[in-house]
């Protein structure tokens, strides 16, 4: 079952216009990490990642955590004063 994280990530790869293959030679040579394209792949299909990497994630496409967890819908980066 995809989670908002699974979701989130497909739809930044596609927003960017990039390959599976293509994240992962990206995020690998900024970061110095060993993923895959395949890894990738199983990660938009709902698999676990660590959150090592999920933070690498979050820092590759400049979100918080947060961002890259929740549900994408107008999401804000800004804080609410009540």
């Amino acid at each position: 079952m995809k989670d908002n994280f699974s979701s989130n990530l497909r739809r930044l790869r596609r927003e960017r216009k990039l390959t599976l293959e293509a994240l992962a030679e990206d995020v690998n040579k900024k970061y110095g990490t060993k993923i895959n394209k395949g890894m990738i792949s199983k990660w938009e299909n709902g698999e676990k990642i660590s959150l090592k990497l999920v933070k690498i994630l979050s820092l590759y496409f400049n979100l918080t955590l947060n961002e890259l967890l929740c549900k994408p819908a107008h999401y804000s980066r800004y804080s609410f004063s009540y």
